[in-house]
């Protein structure tokens, strides 16, 4: 079943249109620093982005905002001065899933056959991807541009390489 999932995410992103041109207002390519503000955040600390060399993230953790009709975290992706994606943290998710999920496909127009989890790719490299962390009770959306869209595409397959060998080894 996982295969079939994971056959057709390919295939459907593969013909997939362009994707978005950003996220919460701001536009990829932009100068990050001048655009927080209009999100409403600061972003005056900058970390590299473990496993995505060349990128880094502001994690706006005291901060949340209003984001898809509900309260997030925020970070913002960067690399050099440039704006490549957005990822919203929504705490206590297991009560707000179905709103996430329905606002994260009308707002980045995944169509009405998203999966539970939608994760696309549009043709353009850029990506949308929701994830459910259950045990910490959190939604996670990555919405990347381009740019950041192909290194993390590589990163998400890394580590599913990375997890499925360490399932498969003997104990």
């Amino acid at each position: 079943m996982r295969a079939a999932s994971l056959t057709y995410l390919l295939l459907v992103a593969g013909c997939s249109m362009s994707g978005p041109s950003g996220a919460i207002g701001l536009k990829w390519g932009e100068n990050v620093i001048q655009a927080a503000p209009r999100a409403g955040l600061v972003c005056q600390d900058w970390d590299p982005w473990p496993g995505l060399e060349g990128f880094e993230v502001c994690y706006e953790r005291d901060h949340p905002v209003s984001v898809l009709g509900e309260k997030a975290n925020v970070d913002l992706i960067r690399q050099g001065p440039a704006l490549e994606g957005v990822q919203l943290i929504f705490k206590d998710c297991a009560e707000r899933w179905g709103k996430v999920h329905d606002a994260v496909i009308r707002e980045f127009g995944l169509g009405s056959d998203a999966s539970e989890t939608p994760y696309q790719v549009f043709r353009d490299g850029s990506l949308v991807r929701v994830e459910r962390d259950l045990p910490q009770n959190l939604c996670r959306v990555m919405a990347a541009g381009p740019s950041l869209g192909k290194v993390y595409k590589g990163y998400l397959l890394k580590q599913g390489i990375q997890g499925l060998s360490g399932a498969m080894r003997p104990h």
